[in-house]
């Protein structure tokens, strides 16, 4: 059953998509829902620091000031959002190597929330390298319920261990649908005998291309795929579904 859910902040422009999320998994489900902004200390090492598109001095002791004191007030802005929409949440804020933290935190949540950009950018490739929990990736889209749900089903131990993580935390389903890709062939024995110890009813639809899972979106609110077998950038370079999935699918994706 959900307990906690810790959401990840790094920017002003995610807040509202996380929060609206956030409040769905608060209001339906009964989660304790915390956030978390981390002030990278790489950003000062890596990059010269920027505000208002101008390159930061980092020798330069007060320049360096000035720039700690707009990441401030860039944490204490999401804190004051994420406190009117949770008001009883936790927000933490803290130093350290950003996505290191988050996985380290990660060890007292059941599930974590990121946001999705425009496109699968590096902190997001790191959290699906590294993570060790289900996570939940959030795009910048208007979600109102999480009622239906489509597992991504390419017959293959992970699809069926992130149904598993799913069902783990969200108990209340007792249907879900699958969408495999390719020839229709009939669900394992074994497999069917599972799902109704656990009185799960699944409903498979198949299609023959995995371009047609658009389509999908207008008629579920979650998808739910498995982990990525290799790192992002050999899935990409190989085609494979996951990352394809990933980049195309405007939709919140479950990834266990």
């Amino acid at each position: 059953m959900l307990k906690r859910v810790l959401v990840t902040f790094e920017n002003l422009n995610e807040v509202e998509q996380l929060l609206n999320y956030s409040q769905i998994l608060q209001n339906d489900f009964g989660a304790e829902v915390v956030g978390i902004y981390i002030k990278d200390i790489r950003k000062y090492e890596v990059v010269p620091p920027m505000a208002e598109g101008i390159i930061i001095d980092s020798t330069n002791g007060f320049a360096m000031r000035e720039w700690e004191l707009i990441e401030e007030k860039r944490a204490e802005d999401i804190k004051a959002l994420f406190r009117e929409k949770i008001p009883y949440g936790q927000f933490i804020i803290e130093e350290g190597i950003g996505l290191e933290r988050v996985v380290e935190r990660m060890k007292a949540f059941d599930l974590l929330l990121v946001a999705k950009g425009d496109y699968i950018d590096a902190n997001l490739k790191t959290i699906l390298k590294f993570h060790a929990k289900p996570v939940i990736i959030v795009p910048n889209k208007k979600i109102t319920d999480l009622n239906k749900v489509l597992l991504l089903d390419d017959n293959g131990i992970r699809a069926n261990a992130a149904l598993f993580n799913f069902l783990n935390l969200f108990s209340r389903f007792e249907k879900i649908d699958s969408l495999n890709f390719g020839k229709e062939e009939p669900m394992d024995e074994m497999v069917s005998e599972y799902y109704k110890l656990k009185n799960i009813q699944i409903e498979r639809h198949f299609e023959d291309t995995i371009d047609k899972i658009k389509n999908y979106e207008k008629d579920y609110n979650l998808f739910v795929m498995g982990n990525l077998r290799y790192n992002f950038l050999l899935e990409k370079l190989t085609g494979k579904f996951g990352v394809k999935i990933l980049q195309n699918c405007n939709i919140p994706i479950f990834i266990a």
